[in-house]
């Protein structure tokens, strides 16, 4: 299978060898390939290769095969500082899908060259495996990347990096140039950290960085998963949710823990599939369900919705309602506003044979004030408030409030 990049390795003087003739330059063995790979399709390559230039206009050429390349993104530039040769200009040719590069040298020179450019074919995904005990207190976490090359050509031995976030890019042509050649740069002065799993971490910019730690290759069309982070007896929090807006009339069951250091975790997660499974006493499995992880930045808390409850029962009722206060226009009659009470009961039975800790949440129209409530209650916005009641096996608690909010008709 082809390299993604050819050059061409011989060199042929076509004019008389003088300063100011064109060569064709010796570009020598790949050193290396990075491929950093942002979503959706985006992937920036950075090839390395030996080059030898002679005195004079030296000509080199790139060509991609099936690979969808942007022209307007190539940067060719040296790894290390030097002021032996200048880039006098480059050609896309769209017909053969190569890049030709003219480069003035004053003498001969060799080293090292970089050819930057953006690619589209590449994407990759988050996904996690989770495992809890059996009293589903804490969560084993495997964390996974995978990496799909729907280009047609075959990158090998590559150094693969990750990039949580996606970059603004402009349409126009110097734009694109510019941006790339930028985010380049950042990616290359990135701080790494050393992990033990295979990837490290880093941050630029707004984005988080995720270096495999060994090479990869992929060939046309595949995808290859690679193991990105473990964690091990990280807290969880279960609870039972009632909440219709979100939920409809069921009870949901949700897990929550902090992506925090101190719980083995600490670094931004990528949003992604978990499927969580329980873990029992003798070893066997079973699902517990599974969710799409949001992306979780370092010490905040993800929240996994994971099934509906039919062992959590409750039974909301309005019980009464009554108009009070109303306010009339004397002049046309028609009513300005007026207070509308509601009072509810809302029973909560807990039919498991485990505590269960249950939180109720309630929408009120504002504005609005509370008149009587049976138990403490939590403001979460404007019109939402929520209890949260800790229950015993087969026990029953009922929450009854009353509510006056006032009617602009």
């Amino acid at each position: 299978m082809k390299n993604p990049v050819l050059f061409l390795l011989t060199m042929a003087t076509l004019s008389t060898p003088s300063l100011g003739a064109v060569q064709m330059a010796s570009v020598l063995e790949q050193r290396s390939v990075v491929l950093t790979i942002y979503n959706p399709m985006l992937t920036l390559v950075q090839e390395e290769r030996l080059a030898a230039l002679s005195p004079g206009t030296n000509t080199i050429s790139f060509t991609w095969g099936g690979s969808s390349v942007n022209p307007q993104t190539v940067v060719l530039d040296s790894v290390e500082p030097q002021d032996t040769w200048v880039l006098r200009g480059s050609s896309f040719l769209a017909g053969s899908n190569s890049m030709l590069y003219e480069l003035e040298s004053s003498r001969g020179w060799s080293g090292r060259l970089r050819l930057s450019y953006f690619l589209s074919g590449f994407s990759w995904s988050a996904r996690y495996d989770a495992f809890t005990d059996p009293n589903e207190t804490t969560l084993s976490l495997v964390g996974w990347a995978s990496i799909t090359n729907n280009t047609a050509e075959s990158y090998r031995n590559a150094k693969v990096r990750l990039v949580l976030g996606t970059p603004h890019l402009l349409t126009a042509p110097a734009a694109e140039r510019a941006e790339m050649a930028q985010a380049a740069k950042a990616l290359r002065e990135a701080d790494e950290l050393d992990r033990s799993i295979g990837v490290s971490r880093s941050g630029f910019s707004e984005y988080s960085l995720y270096t495999l730690k060994s090479t990869e290759s992929f060939e046309p069309n595949q995808t290859r998963q690679v193991a990105t982070m473990r964690a091990a007896k990280v807290p969880i929090h279960k609870y039972y949710q009632y909440d219709p807006t979100t939920y409809g009339n069921a009870v949901a069951m949700l897990y929550e823990f902090k992506n925090s250091q101190q719980n083995g975790l600490g670094e931004p997660m990528p949003g992604g599939l978990i499927r969580v499974y329980r873990r029992d006493r003798d070893g066997t499995l079973a699902l517990v369900g599974e969710d799409n992880l949001a992306f979780t930045p370092r010490d905040e808390v993800a929240q996994l919705y994971l099934g509906n409850a039919g062992n959590i029962v409750v039974d909301r009722k309005l019980m009464s309602t009554q108009r009070a206060n109303e306010v009339v226009d004397p002049k046309t009659g028609r009513v300005l506003h007026y207070d509308q009470v509601e009072e509810y009961r809302i029973a909560v039975r807990n039919r498991k044979s485990t505590p269960a800790e249950v939180r109720i949440k309630e929408q009120i129209i504002p504005p609005w004030s509370m008149l009587e409530q049976s138990h403490k209650y939590e403001k979460l916005s404007a019109n939402t408030i929520q209890f949260t009641l800790s229950l015993q096996p087969d026990k029953e608690e009922v929450i009854t409030y009353k509510v006056s909010h006032t009617i602009t008709p």
